[in-house]
């Protein structure tokens, strides 16, 4: 497997089931650690570093499924975005002292323009399990992008979605791609979903690569089509 993204990017991963796509983006952003090979970003190795450092040098993710941290109010899930970044320690916190009372003000401000800007702030106290699936899929891909990450992954950010909600979570990816200089790079089963968000892509199966190209170019392949269709 082998295959590049280039900053502003949208990018997609397709492939039958248990072709590795999840397993994939799990090896780049260190949640299982490759046995052999590269993963590179702006020149610095991931596969040899920690999954938190990984993300404080620029790399965020989403998982397949949105039923983590449930009872956390919508405010409370998108301050997780910003973790990595609140550089002061839970001693200072505890103390209140006034740098950490300015961070944490900082932080909410900067949730809470997301949340206006999506129109969320008047349910920001509402807690995850009082949501629609489709909007913790959503929040979930907001949380990832609270700090601008260099490299954005989405695992199946439509799956079990409503088709409102996916065409939801595409205007907002398609809103990401126009703003971020970073790259997006995406897995779903939903094929039409990944030509309607992404420039270009590449086809997999049995943890290998098939194809890489647009998403017509990777459709007309005769080995995507046999790994989808049988031969």
């Amino acid at each position: 497997m082998s295959f590049g993204v280039e900053a502003g990017e949208t990018f997609g991963i397709i492939g039958p089931n248990g072709a590795g796509k999840t397993t994939l983006l799990n090896a780049i952003s260190r949640v299982i650690r490759p046995m052999s090979g590269k993963v590179s970003l702006e020149g610095n190795d991931l596969a040899k570093l920690a999954p938190h450092e990984v993300r404080r040098i620029g790399l965020s993710r989403t998982f397949q499924g949105a039923d983590y941290f449930l009872e956390l109010t919508i405010r409370e899930f998108l301050l997780l975005g910003l973790l990595p970044d609140m550089k002061l320690s839970s001693f200072a916190s505890s103390l209140g002292l006034r740098a950490a009372r300015r961070r944490d003000t900082k932080a909410r401000e900067s949730v809470d323009s997301v949340l206006e800007q999506h129109e969320m702030l008047d349910v920001a106290a509402l807690r995850l399990h009082e949501v629609p699936y489709g909007v913790r899929k959503l929040l979930d891909v907001l949380r990832a992008t609270m700090l601008q990450p260099k490299v954005l992954l989405l695992d199946e950010p439509t799956s079990g979605t409503s088709s409102a909600e996916r065409e939801r979570i595409a205007d907002l990816i398609r809103e990401l791609g126009s703003q971020m200089t970073g790259a997006i790079v995406i897995v779903d089963h939903d094929i039409a979903f990944i030509g309607d968000v992404c420039e270009r892509g590449i086809a997999m199966s049995a943890g290998g690569l098939l194809a890489e190209g647009t998403l017509a170019e990777l459709l007309s392949e005769q080995a995507v089509i046999e790994a989808y269709m049988g031969s």
